[in-house]
């Protein structure tokens, strides 16, 4: 925690420069979606982890070298939610393409359902795809007739019409409606069968010549 905190709290603590003797390198994903999302201010789960790092914010102490005695005098419900927070800060879902993300194995496991927190909306998602794709999307999952209609339309128009159509349609784009996760790939040496069973083959064989030599 000790480590954690200045880095995830960076705005209170600015960037500490000094030893440790525990080695351990993190970082926030704050900064990164701030950057790749710029509706990211009216984002259900964006305020409320706002709200949650201000609560913080008052309670932690103001200077980096009174953080550790604070922390070694909080309760176990102060130590779990502060670092059930900071974890929280690290998780880092941020893809360059549309593919399985490690991140999914974590969304899948709580159940997440992001219809809650995003919704498709002409500043967060139409205005970034074209004209053609939007009517696709309307067409899909509103009605045939709406997608016509929006088919006529400039595209700054029908970004903001798709946004009306689309509200309550609990849709959402691959890149968060695909929730497969990665596969897991260890590196490591085993023994096969083969070798195992003759191995076992091998003992075996041992153990009677010396059952043999005892009795002899």
């Amino acid at each position: 925690m000790y480590r954690m905190i200045p880095t995830v709290f960076g705005n209170a603590y600015g960037q500490p420069y000094m030893d440790h003797a525990v080695r351990i390198d993190l970082h926030t994903s704050r900064d990164a979606l701030v950057s790749n999302a710029d509706d990211l201010a009216d984002s259900a789960a964006w305020k409320a982890l706002e709200v949650e790092r201000a609560k913080w914010s008052r309670m932690l102490p103001k200077r980096t070298d009174e953080l550790l005695a604070w922390l070694l005098q909080q309760d176990v419900d102060v130590m779990s939610n502060l670092f059930a927070f900071c974890v929280a800060a690290r998780v880092d879902s941020i893809s360059p393409v549309d593919r399985a993300h490690p991140a999914n194995e974590v969304a899948n496991t709580l159940e997440l359902d992001l219809t809650h927190y995003w919704k498709p909306t002409r500043a967060g998602y139409f205005e970034h795809v074209p004209k053609d794709r939007i009517v696709t999307i309307v067409g899909e999952t509103v009605s045939s007739q709406a997608a016509g209609e929006l088919r006529g339309m400039k595209k700054g128009d029908a970004a903001a019409a798709a946004e009306l159509r689309m509200n309550g349609s609990g849709w959402l784009p691959e890149v968060l409606g695909n929730r497969e996760v990665p596969e897991h790939v260890t590196y490591a040496h085993w023994e096969d069968d083969e070798e195992s069973d003759a191995d076992s083959t091998q003992n075996e064989c041992n153990d009677g010549d010396a059952e043999e030599a005892e009795a002899a």
